[in-house]
């Protein structure tokens, strides 16, 4: 029984850390993106003749869905930062309870093996005074 609950508890720590890959995947294609944002809205706007502010309004309505846009995916990244978080605890939930079950799977298995120890330690005492006890027989019977 523990030895299924420690094979189901391996399996759920598989789905965890392949979870948890993939969400540090999904966060680095978050920060990739980020950054790719940041890059474009930080260079310096193209030579734009000072007339032509129809050009320049243009960047600053590009800077500024930029802005939000890179808002929006910092605030994707503190979510998909919360899961990795839950995830990693639940993975060290598992490691702590696998860890539980290997410990007492180890307790009975010594509890086992003391068990037969003894067990064979009485058969050979009982196999001794058995013996013991046809050679006084023996030795009785032989001297009469």
């Amino acid at each position: 029984m523990i030895a299924t609950w420690k094979s189901l508890l391996e399996r759920a720590l598989e789905v965890k850390e392949a979870e948890l890959a993939s969400l540090r995947r999904e966060q680095k294609a978050i920060h990739d993106e980020v950054t790719r944002y940041q890059a474009l809205w930080h260079e310096p706007p193209m030579a734009v003749e000072e007339s032509s502010i129809a050009l320049l309004m243009l960047w600053q309505q590009f800077g500024a869905a930029s802005e939000t846009h890179r808002k929006r995916l910092e605030e994707e990244d503190f979510f998909v930062e919360s899961r990795i978080k839950r995830c990693q605890e639940k993975i060290l939930e598992i490691h702590q309870q696998i860890h539980v079950l290997e410990e007492i799977l180890t307790r009975r298995e010594a509890a086992e093996r003391h068990r037969f120890a003894r067990r064979q330690l009485r058969e050979v005492s009982q196999q001794a005074a058995l013996r013991q006890g046809m050679e006084e027989a023996l030795g009785a019977w032989h001297w009469k």
